[in-house]
């Protein structure tokens, strides 16, 4: 499994929304989606921690997973996506007990 996050970016000046004032992570999307090789996977977050990202095919298979450090307000995710086969895959955003997650197909 050789896909990589490559850069996180904490761009907490940003005006952003709040969605989800009582929940550590909110605003979750991956853009391009759908996607051929890479993609960014952006999220807000109200506080500062390590955070696990996991990718699952639909059909339930772990497809990677990482760590990530989760910076107070905005952040980008740069992911490297050419390892993985087309398909539909689950993003995945874990963090104490909570699970957040998003959608992504890969073509």
């Amino acid at each position: 499994m050789a896909l990589l996050i490559i850069t996180s970016i904490s761009c907490s000046d940003k005006e952003l929304p709040d969605f989800c004032p009582d929940e550590p992570i909110c605003f979750l999307s991956i853009f391009p989606n759908p996607t051929e090789s890479d993609a960014t996977l952006t999220f807000k977050s109200d506080k500062q921690f390590q955070d696990t990202v996991k990718i699952y095919h639909l059909n339930g298979q772990l497809g990677w997973f990482g760590l990530v450090e989760v910076e107070i307000g905005l952040n980008e995710e740069k992911l490297l996506l050419t390892e993985l086969k087309s398909g539909i895959y689950l993003i995945e955003l874990g963090h104490l007990s909570e699970e957040y997650s998003t959608r992504l197909f890969k073509n």
